[in-house]
């Protein structure tokens, strides 16, 4: 019931905030609805002996139907859902398109630095049909392409930042991200 409330007080509140982003918030419980509804099941199984030692202690009749009909009440609406529920994770065999033939992973890192439009191109006129890519934030906020925790393997950050080639790449601002080359070492390696 707390989980329930709380899901309905927060969707609430984030359809005020994210008007223009309400899709995705309902794509994203479309997608985790399954696992939703099998943690609310876990939920209900794990209250079972709490609210069967409660009921048993009560003295008053009146008090017990009215305690194990709201849990059957509630556990017979959880096992309802699924008729109702609709969710790209669950999908009957044929009715999904067929997959992609080629993806493009972080681009075509063979053929450019990866994580680059250029290596995106790349991919597409290789006959790539989807893009995968990494998203990290930087300090101040500015998303960018990368796949690495740290910046030493794609970019010159050692010789840009010899003291920190080590430190995660979340934790430089993008002033300094922008005095990095990305793609020089391509260049070099391909050489």
């Amino acid at each position: 019931m707390v989980t329930l409330a709380f899901s309905i007080s927060a969707t609430a509140v984030l359809s005020d905030l994210w008007s223009k982003e309400w899709k995705t918030l309902l794509l994203s419980f479309q997608v985790t609805a399954p696992f939703l509804h099998v943690g609310g099941v876990s939920l209900m199984t794990l209250l079972s002996w709490p609210i069967a030692l409660h009921f048993f202690r009560m003295n008053k009749r009146v008090r017990q139907v009215a305690i194990v009909g709201l849990y059957l009440a509630v556990l017979f609406t959880l096992y309802l859902v699924p008729l109702g529920m609709y969710s790209p994770c669950i999908k009957e065999e044929g009715t999904l398109g067929p997959p992609p033939a080629l993806i493009g992973h972080r681009g075509a890192p063979m053929l450019a630095p990866e994580n680059t439009q250029l290596s995106f191109e790349k991919a597409v006129e290789a006959g790539g049909e989807g893009l995968e890519t990494d998203v990290t934030i930087s300090y101040d906020g500015v998303p960018f392409l990368m796949h690495d925790s740290t910046l030493r393997r794609t970019t010159n950050v050692q010789e840009v930042f010899p003291n920190r080639t080590d430190t995660p790449a979340a934790m430089f601002t993008w002033n300094e991200l922008e005095m990095l080359n990305a793609g020089a070492w391509f260049l070099s390696v391909s050489s």
